[in-house]
């Protein structure tokens, strides 16, 4: 409850963050109560900076200081999420890494985990004549080969941006510049959330990868290098030197059963063991 004030009739006030408690002690506090759920979120709010997340109410009451009674009420209700989460996972390696992060595709697919909704995917080409002591950010900056935001939404709505169904992107086929073989490529994903300002934006660590291929025999199809890409993921030891896999390139002919699979099952499937969604007994390379 704030000290009285005066308001004349007819008057707008309008109480912001920015003058709540301001404006010459105009809305000094009287007197004020924190339950023992507003003490916890009080000590979480000074141990991490942020409000945890939740769904929270703002209940204004103009009281008439003579009596007490009642004009009016106003609530702002609004849902706080804090994103924690922005993971690489395909394709190539950390940027400092010293392998290259070999592919074998100009159309890589792009998969990430995040509990962000919005994206911004850049992907810069590192030239021929770069210095070796440049770093990853600077590399960023060189020449960007592809820039797109992308937004996820499983429903299907769409927000101005690309919409995707999850956290996975394949590089378009038609209308962006494939991706050159003996290049190497850096990229990166920016999570942006909504404020009351512009987007504060998440950065992602910073990847890479090689196109590689000795002429088209060796460059695979979109789905073949999302086949590959999840394989690895799900045993990335058969793929070393001397695994079982090394050098292993799919077909697209995946069978269930004993029953060939289309192309969307066989990628369900695949995500579906990667997530944790489909539990692994065994796996073996005939």
């Amino acid at each position: 409850r704030t000290d009285p004030f005066n308001l004349a009739a007819g008057q707008v006030m309008r109480i912001t963050n920015r003058n709540l408690f301001s404006s010459a002690q105009q809305f000094t506090l009287q007197d004020y109560r924190i339950s023992d759920v507003g003490g916890k979120i009080s000590s979480e709010l000074l141990t991490t900076g942020r409000l945890p997340t939740d769904v929270y109410f703002f209940v204004f009451h103009l009281l008439n200081a003579d009596d007490g009674s009642e004009f009016g009420q106003t609530i702002i209700r609004f849902n706080l999420t804090n994103p924690r989460t922005l993971d690489l996972i395909s394709p190539g390696v950390l940027a400092g890494s010293p392998e290259e992060g070999v592919i074998f595709t100009p159309y890589p697919l792009f998969r990430w985990e995040s509990d962000i909704s919005d994206f911004k995917l850049v992907i810069a080409e590192k030239l021929a004549d770069a210095r070796d002591d440049l770093s990853p950010e600077e590399i960023m900056q060189q020449r960007i080969v592809f820039e797109k935001r992308l937004h996820v939404d499983k429903s299907g709505g769409s927000f101005g941006d690309e919409v995707i169904p999850s956290t996975l992107y394949q590089y378009p086929v038609a209308g962006a510049r494939p991706l050159e073989e003996g290049k190497i490529y850096y990229w990166q994903i920016t999570g942006l959330v909504a404020t009351s300002g512009p987007p504060r934006e998440f950065a992602s660590e910073i990847w890479k990868f090689k196109v590689k291929g000795t002429g088209s025999a060796r460059i695979l199809t979109p789905l073949q290098q999302q086949i590959l890409n999840l394989v690895r993921e799900l045993a990335p030891e058969l793929f070393k030197p001397g695994g079982d896999l090394n050098g292993f390139i799919p077909n697209e002919r995946v069978t269930k059963n004993g029953t060939e699979i289309k192309d969307d099952e066989i990628i369900d499937i695949l995500s579906g063991i990667v997530n944790d969604e489909i539990e692994t007994l065994d796996i073996t390379v005939e």
